[in-house]
């Protein structure tokens, strides 16, 4: 009998080599299995800020149950409940092939299970943080323990598994994606009155998504906008100047921020006489979304040349008209002389 199990025991845990099971037949209590959590960036060049994932876990339910010592069948109150850890990254640590953490179950002593039968579990990914731009695990992680008898009528945990979504498709893996972006804000200025060499005011200004923290920095030349920077009213503002041909990036923003490009007032004649500024949104919706976002400002200033008598150009005209009317008599004498 004990070769069998033995036998019974070394297929289980060759078993669980390609399939997300974890077996753990005869060990000894406590019991822990882990669930790798990956950190991964949808965008290189981005930063992820501190993140802590946890987890919730309820009960979902039992099957195949003995009876327990008493005689009694397994009640929901029975059954215990095992204990679910976190996964902690500082910031940057997200990668874009993943940073992994280890998140580990904990589960009841053997003893504490009413019976032999198989427990089912419910963990959830909390995402009570809601940060801007983390993608949490909306999936049920279903973990399945199953409870055997050995050849002397102990308990043990025969078998341990977890599952997405109740698919049977055992797994062990869940990712979490950070995704950010960039805005580039370009200037350029056109009409033969357009000073190429002028600068212009320009206000960047963000807003975050409705019921989102903001975890990580936005970066724009040498300067940084701050998680603490971001007003109560959920926006933040940055003032940059540009000329034309010049442009600015702004770095590590979430996905989902949107924004908004407003330039000051030069369409006085003090303030250099420009028509309306123009601005080109390559994202109407103005949310950050995809890797780049591109804003064009344009400033124009022309005005169509005089194309009339100009004062300073009279005395070459006038020698022109004294020669012409030369020609004209020279020609006319001539014609009279030839006609007698």
């Amino acid at each position: 009998m004990k070769k069998l199990m033995s036998l019974v025991c070394a297929f289980v845990m060759a078993f669980s080599m390609t399939t997300a099971v974890y077996a753990v037949a005869q060990a000894e209590d406590p019991v822990t299995v882990k669930i790798e959590d990956y950190f991964k960036l949808t965008n290189a060049g981005t930063e992820s800020p501190a993140q802590t994932f946890s987890f919730s876990i309820t009960k979902d339910g039992f099957s195949d149950t003995g009876l327990k010592s008493d005689g009694e069948a397994v009640t929901e109150d029975d059954v215990p409940l095992p204990t679910v850890g976190t996964a902690v990254f500082a910031e940057g640590d997200a990668t874009t092939t993943g940073t992994k953490e280890d998140v580990e179950i904990t589960l009841p002593l053997t003893t504490d299970f009413p019976a032999v039968g198989i427990y089912k579990y419910i963990i959830k990914q909390n995402s009570t943080a809601n940060t801007a731009g983390v993608g949490y695990v909306s999936s049920d992680i279903r973990l399945v323990v199953t409870v055997i008898q050995d050849e002397n009528g102990k308990k043990v945990i025969g078998g341990v598994h977890t599952e997405l979504d109740d698919d049977d498709d055992k797994t062990d893996v869940i990712t979490n994606p950070y995704s950010a972006g960039t805005l580039t804000v370009e200037k350029e200025v056109t009409g033969n009155l357009g000073d190429k060499n002028a600068p212009f005011d320009i206000t960047v200004t963000f807003t975050k998504p409705s019921g989102k923290t903001i975890g990580g920095s936005i970066y724009y030349g040498d300067k940084e906008i701050k998680p603490s920077d971001w007003k109560a009213d959920g926006t933040v503002d940055a003032e940059i100047t540009l000329k034309h041909g010049e442009s600015v990036n702004f770095t590590n923003i979430p996905y989902g921020v949107t924004y908004t490009v407003v330039e000051d007032d030069y369409t006085a004649a003090a303030d250099g006489g420009y028509d309306a500024a123009d601005y080109d949104y390559d994202d109407d919706d103005k949310t950050i979304d995809s890797a780049l976002d591109e804003v064009l400002v344009t400033n124009n200033k022309g005005k169509t040349p005089d194309t009339g008598i100009i004062v300073n150009n009279l005395p070459y005209i006038a020698i022109l008209a004294v020669v012409g009317l030369g020609f004209i008599v020279f020609f006319s004498r001539r014609r009279a002389n030839d006609e007698i």
